[in-house]
């Protein structure tokens, strides 16, 4: 296969893109003669070894006004912060007045990213992500409560149940 920098081919199920190392390679080194493999060619950037996609999504209050949505290659090891910073140089805005969210099946924000200065990996950063940004004036609704369990069984099978959960209210 040939690199160009505009085209890039992007695996639909399981999701992948190929990365600028994977070009250099056959199509029999892709393991594409195995089976059936669907693809898009998109015009957008070929991310390096390291690199992955990241759909941006940025809402706005106005509903006069059109979301805004646009794709940055990131590495994987940077922070939420550094992210944050780079996607607001992007949109001409200010990062002190803007908030991340991871989203759902439906690209809806349902929960603000809280430890941004941990790495993309750690928050289970893959190709194609999806966030949104949102100024801090327009939170979301509701966000997703996350429970932690914790089971203890005795030897009489007696059963005790810890519940422990963070909650945010925004109003």
């Amino acid at each position: 296969m040939k690199a160009t920098s505009d085209t890039r081919i992007t695996v639909l199920y399981p999701t992948n893109i190929y990365k600028q190392k994977d070009y250099l390679q056959t199509l029999d080194d892709l393991e594409f003669g195995k089976g059936c493999k669907r693809v898009r060619f998109e015009r957008l950037k070929i991310p390096s070894s390291g690199e992955i996609a990241i759909k941006v999504i940025h809402e706005v209050e106005d509903k006069e006004v059109e979301n805004i949505t646009i794709e940055i290659l990131f590495t994987i090891e940077k922070t939420i912060l550094e992210l944050k910073a780079n996607i607001c140089e992007h949109l001409q805005k200010d990062p002190k007045l803007h908030k991340l969210y991871k989203t759902d099946w439906l690209e809806t924000p349902i929960q603000a990213f809280k430890k941004e200065h941990l790495p993309l990996e750690r928050h289970g950063f893959k190709d194609n992500e999806i966030i949104v940004i949102r100024a801090t004036s327009f939170p979301i609704k509701a966000e997703l409560l996350t429970f932690e369990i914790y089971l203890n069984v005795d030897r009489a099978t007696n059963l005790e149940v810890s519940l422990i959960t963070e909650i945010t209210l925004t109003t």
